[in-house]
């Protein structure tokens, strides 16, 4: 439903909302079935990967920006995934300023332009 929001809505606060629910909820589940294998590999491979996937390659820049968003979120949430666990590297949970998801999202492009050549 969530996702549904964040690519047709219109209204800015509603789509906020539900980029932010998405941001909390797939790192929640992710911890909460850490120990089941084959429940948290679906739930980050099947689901969260290819919904970050698709939203990267989507024409709408502000889907894009809540993928990036969400990638950089369960990068640095959980690292149990292999795929998270390498990315995981470029995520800073104690400085946003060297995080790369955080200036990859960044308004101002000299902190873009950081968060590529790293």
């Amino acid at each position: 439903m969530s996702v549904m929001f964040c690519h047709q809505e219109t209204d800015l606060s509603l789509r906020d909302s539900a980029g932010y629910c998405i941001r909390r909820l797939a790192p929640a589940l992710c911890n909460k079935y850490k120990d089941v294998g084959p429940d948290r590999e679906f739930l980050v491979s099947e689901t969260v990967l290819n919904l970050v996937r698709a939203g990267i390659r989507d024409k709408n820049e502000l889907l894009r920006h809540e993928a990036v968003a969400l990638l950089g979120e369960m990068c640095r949430e959980c690292d149990m995934h292999p795929v998270l666990r390498d990315l995981a590297k470029l995520a800073n949970k104690a400085d946003p300023e060297v995080d790369f998801f955080e200036n990859l999202l960044h308004l101002q492009s000299h902190r873009k332009t950081r968060a590529l050549l790293k």
